[in-house]
């Protein structure tokens, strides 16, 4: 399976891996469905009105990323799903 987390980009300095969480997370499973996690916790956010810029990214973002797992398009279409 794959787990996707939205984020900022990541950036590296010497051992730390250092992100910034935009809430949602796209999930497909090892049989192919797929799960979008903590989209409650971006409507609590109150970021739709804070920030709709950013808000519109982090949804589109999540669609892109489900339109690639559904269409099995790069990197999704490097691992074969159970019964595939």
């Amino acid at each position: 399976g794959w787990y996707c987390n939205i984020t900022h980009p990541t950036m590296v300095r010497g051992d730390t891996v250092y992100w910034h969480d935009l809430y949602v997370d796209v999930v497909q499973k090892c049989d192919g469905e797929i799960l979008v996690l903590d989209e409650d916790e971006l409507a609590d956010s109150g970021l739709r009105q804070r920030d709709p810029e950013l808000h519109e990214l982090i949804v589109n973002t999540r669609d892109i990323i489900v339109k690639k797992i559904q269409t099995r398009g790069y990197p999704f279409s490097e691992i074969e799903r159970r019964g595939d």
